[in-house]
């Protein structure tokens, strides 16, 4: 189906790159534009299964914040000590950037950072806002949702046949700037059998 002139792999080079590249209704879509007008996003909680996007989502969101980036897997700590995001999430930032911390993957933080996050959260809202990304929302404690904006990447019924014609004309686009050759029929084919996974999409 395909011939590949670059080195770099698909699933990196067809990642969204603007807010309008995500496979996403449009109201979705609408949301997170208001949020990067204002220039500082919220708390958000960005859930759906492995490879929709949401990891994407985020980087696009806060490309213009002073970030820090974690994976909840590797958040263990022992005893009284603290995971490193809570030390940036305290401090000023350097470059007078808004802060966020990215977490991805939140939904396999340790117990009990989870819920010293809770409380913490509260305490660095005018300094550092949080994103977390999980493919599990029912391993977050409601206690703890309930301090996030929730947005759901599994495409309503509805919206599927919207977004994924305007999936399948980015990956036209995408992939004749790449100078990588491609059947048409088939590249539709592969999109609606593996939609919305984007990294089985790719590969």
């Amino acid at each position: 189906m395909f011939t590949n002139h670059t080195s770099q792999l698909l699933s990196e080079a067809l990642r969204p790159q603007s807010l309008d590249e995500l496979n996403l209704p449009e109201q979705t879509i609408a949301s997170f534009k208001k949020m990067e007008l204002s220039g500082s996003p919220i708390h958000l909680l960005l859930y759906g299964p492995p490879g929709v996007g949401k990891t994407s989502a985020a980087r696009i969101l806060t490309r213009n914040s002073d970030v820090l980036l974690c994976n909840g897997a590797d958040c263990q700590v022992s005893n009284d000590a603290k995971p490193d995001f809570f030390r940036f999430a305290m401090c000023g930032s350097l470059e007078m950037k808004p802060k966020v911390v990215l977490i991805d993957e939140a939904d396999m933080l340790p117990g009990r950072t989870r819920e010293s996050l809770r409380c913490f959260i509260e305490k660095v809202q005018t300094n550092t806002r949080f994103i977390l990304i999980a493919n599990d929302i029912t391993k977050l404690s409601p206690a703890l949702q309930s301090r996030f904006a929730p947005v759901s990447f599994v495409v309503p019924p509805k919206d599927r046949g919207e977004v994924i014609i305007r999936m399948i004309e980015r990956y036209k686009m995408r992939l004749s700037e790449l100078a990588i050759r491609y059947e048409p029929d088939r590249l539709r084919e592969i999109v609606r059998i593996y939609f919305p996974d984007l990294r089985s999409i790719a590969n």
